[in-house]
């Protein structure tokens, strides 16, 4: 699996038009995810200038990428989850959360933003999503949701 059939299966609830009928980047507002009532908030569908994903997509998808690129646990942990069906992702203010075996996540970017742990050398690190800069510019996964997804059994 690529990193491209990763993407086309991550889902960002929203807004999919303006009221102009303009898409917005963002996958729709469905009423039930994957069988499950709403636990979370709509993206904002706000873009930076020059491009057409909105802001809040482009630095969870860029966090998402440089997990994929460089943790091989993350990268199994993602190729799994969108193996099935797609994985759908809420903005939220109260913390982030997801329930086992959903497909559903919401994220809380003050949650990601003051996340601390303690890299491999022995210093703490410290996540800014929106800025995309950390030390080891890596997020961890656990901060978005995804922790709990299962590896299929072979």
């Amino acid at each position: 699996m690529a990193w491209s059939d990763v993407t086309n299966r991550i889902k960002f609830f929203g807004p999919a038009a303006d009221d102009l009928g303009n898409p917005t980047g963002l996958d729709g507002m469905p009423i039930t995810i994957n069988g499950l009532a709403l636990y979370g908030q709509p993206f904002a569908t706000l873009t930076e200038d020059g491009t057409t994903v909105p802001k809040e997509k482009a630095d969870i998808l860029s966090a998402l990428a440089d997990l994929y690129d460089h943790s091989a646990t993350a990268r199994a942990l993602l190729n799994a989850g969108t193996s099935g069906e797609d994985i759908w992702l809420m903005k939220s203010t109260d913390g982030s959360a997801s329930f086992f075996g959903t497909g559903t996540a919401k994220i809380d970017f003050n949650d990601v933003n003051t996340f601390s742990w303690m890299g491999s050398d022995g210093r703490f690190q410290q996540e800014n999503l929106a800025a995309m800069s950390s030390t080891n510019s890596s997020m961890q996964y656990t901060d978005i949701g995804i922790s709990e997804i299962q590896i299929p059994a072979k």
